[in-house]
């Protein structure tokens, strides 16, 4: 598949997205990688703008995690900016906040990661808004 390692995220059309998938971790090695282009718009106090990203309608029996990172090489050394790892098919959710000052630009990453259990026939949802 072409969307199982950091380098090769299927990469997601629009900056900044608001979108929503359905995909399926098919086996105990499978793992699931997006990533999209950020732009930073603002950096006024009290105003940082967020990334959203939501993993539901994981299958029964199963439990899978959220990481969400800064970028390709942050991917490649797992340290994500935010992670949600809650148990069994619970829901998942992140809501990163971006730093002042900060650049918070560029292509991030968000990967779904098998912790146990699998199902190749029933799809999870993945929901990613961009930094807004």
């Amino acid at each position: 598949r072409g969307n199982d390692t950091c380098g090769t995220c299927f990469v997601l059309a629009e900056e900044d997205p608001n979108v929503f998938l359905n995909a399926t971790i098919d086996n105990r090695d499978d793992a699931d990688f997006y990533c999209f282009d950020a732009v930073d718009n603002t950096s006024i106090p009290g105003f940082g703008e967020h990334i959203r990203v939501m993993l539901e309608d994981i299958p029964n029996g199963a439990d899978f995690d959220l990481f969400l990172y800064r970028s390709v090489a942050d991917c490649n050394a797992n340290r994500p900016a935010a992670s949600s790892t809650n148990t069994g098919s619970d829901d998942e959710s992140i809501d990163w906040v971006e730093a002042i000052n900060v650049e918070d630009g560029g292509r991030w990453v968000v990967r779904v990661k098998r912790y146990q259990g699998s199902d190749c026939a029933r799809q999870y949802r993945l929901t990613i808004n961009g930094l807004r």
